[in-house]
């Protein structure tokens, strides 16, 4: 049976990119750690088919902007009408299509969280914050390794696979497949980088003269093979810098290395020989990814593409506020239950599971006083119902809120979330119930630390300093005593009789 042949147009529709479906992702097929088994019907951990939606307009005529109209029964009876195609040409003419609601909701769901994602927390020798945006464009430059200007260490995506997460099979099957055949290229490499070391010598040595600098131009095919093989001599035992040389040649991910039978020590063992004494390597790098490698897609994921969340917000009666609205989360595994017994607890938060956050973990409480500084456990899972233990009388599972901190995602390609407990203030405003509230009761220890009111020092309320009559203080005029007074008063009655 022959084709039908395509216009010329239909071809270039057909092979544009804004006209046609990207082809789908493949599935996981990663084992599974717990041995338990998957079903094919089951949500995958992440989207693998392109998610389309229509507007209501035309949802209601069955037009989603494909070759034919897709059924009304189906597509309208849900609350959420999103689908994935499967196949648009079968041989029945069908075309193939299935809901994409539990992805096209948990983007929704996370994306109302207005929570941006950051990278992995940096080395405490790092001065930087301790969480970068993914999007950050401005990246320090790593001091340490000069060579490197143009970020690596900040870099996500490498051709080079990272050497501490393969084992010995997986990383003998990349040295032979992808190192072995590239000696010759790395020798160039190694007469470009001497032939730029001569240049700098003879440089600072030029500047050192009074020169000025000015130095002759050394190219690599000027380089004897005399000065490669002493070249070659030094870098033996120079492990830190032969490191940094072939990173850059093999593009490989910065890792934290510490060990001197590290993989990276194989590679140059098998390159250069291990007849020079074993230099530990310690190298320090700024990569987020040092002791876990790069992630297998963008940092982002593209869950979100804000930068920040350094937003306060704003509610109309009450103003700005300290915490930003919790959301509610669910327990969907408790810390005791018959088959996990000792295990953390897990919740799901806006479609993701999160583990528990550091706050929510028993605390040792120190009591005042020298005597009672004995630690007693303080069990916070009270402040999440059904977190300790499963509680069958809840409707629909324990839920409490919670406010999200911080995401990020890991180098298998995981989101990790970071919460922690509602706010009770911000509870109460999300959740309209503010009369219930009560008032935090002061410790103890806070009224020993409040003096006692004194008698306040005041002045008298009307003196002769407050009416501007200092002088008459100050004047030799003798004030009059009882008897003058009394005589006064005599003399005014008599006076008063007289009239």
């Amino acid at each position: 049976m022959s084709l039908r042949p395509i216009s010329p147009g239909g071809a270039l529709l057909r092979r544009s990119k804004v006209f046609s479906i990207p082809a789908p992702l493949p599935r996981n097929t990663e084992a599974n750690p717990n041995g338990f088994a998957t079903s094919n019907t089951a949500t995958t951990p992440y989207p693998t088919h392109l998610s389309i939606a229509t507007p209501l307009s035309s949802l209601k005529c069955g037009d989603w902007g494909l070759k034919r109209s897709l059924p009304l029964r189906t597509t309208t009876r849900t609350s959420s009408p999103s689908i994935r195609v499967e196949a648009i040409d079968t041989v029945e003419q069908v075309t193939g299509f299935s809901s994409s609601a539990d992805h096209a909701i948990t983007l929704q769901k996370w994306q109302e969280l207005n929570l941006p994602l950051n990278t992995q927390q940096i080395q405490s020798f790092d001065l930087t914050p301790g969480r970068r945006s993914v999007f950050e464009e401005e990246n320090p430059k790593n001091l340490s390794n000069p060579d490197m200007t143009d970020n690596d260490d900040f870099r996500w995506k490498f051709k080079g696979p990272w050497l501490a997460g393969k084992n010995d099979g997986e990383f003998s099957a990349y040295f032979k497949t992808s190192v072995r055949g590239r000696r010759a290229e790395f020798q160039k490499l190694l007469r470009n980088t001497y032939a730029k070391s001569k240049m700098m010598e003879a440089r600072n040595a030029s500047f050192q003269q009074g020169l000025g600098g000015v130095s002759p131009t050394i190219k690599a095919e000027e380089v004897t093979d005399e000065e490669i093989t002493e070249f070659i001599r030094k870098l033996r035992s120079r492990r830190r810098n032969l490191y940094q040389l072939i990173r850059r040649f093999l593009d490989l991910p910065p890792s934290s290395i510490r060990d001197s039978d590290d993989s990276l020590n194989s590679l140059i063992n098998r390159y250069f020989g291990s007849n020079s004494p074993q230099e530990s390597i310690d190298i320090k790098t700024l990569s987020p990814y040092g002791n876990s490698g790069p992630p297998k897609s963008h940092p982002s994921a593209g869950l979100s593409y804000l930068r920040t969340s350094a937003y306060t917000f704003n509610h109309h009666l009450f103003g700005p506020q300290q915490k930003n609205p919790p959301v509610q989360s669910r327990v969907i595994l408790p810390k005791t239950t018959a088959t996990t017994m000792g295990r953390s607890p897990v919740i799901g938060v806006a479609g993701f599971v999160a583990g528990i956050a550091s706050s929510i973990y028993p605390t040792n409480k120190f009591k005042p006083g020298l005597q009672e500084n004995i630690p007693t456990i303080n069990n916070v899972y009270s402040r999440y119902p059904g977190l300790q233990a499963f509680d069958p009388t809840a409707d629909g599972g324990s839920k409490s809120w919670v406010h999200p901190v911080h995401a990020q995602v890991d180098s298998d390609g995981r989101v990790q979330l970071t919460w922690e407990l509602g706010n009770p203030e911000a509870v109460a405003i999300r959740t309209n119930k503010l009369g219930e509230l009560k008032p935090a009761a002061a410790e103890k220890s806070y009224w020993r630390q409040v003096k006692r009111p004194t008698r306040a020092q005041t002045r008298p309320i009307s003196s002769a300093h407050e009416y501007g009559l200092s002088n008459m203080l100050n004047s030799n005029v003798k004030l009059g005593t009882k008897e003058s007074l009394s005589e006064m008063d005599t003399l005014i009655a008599d006076t008063k009789e007289l009239r």
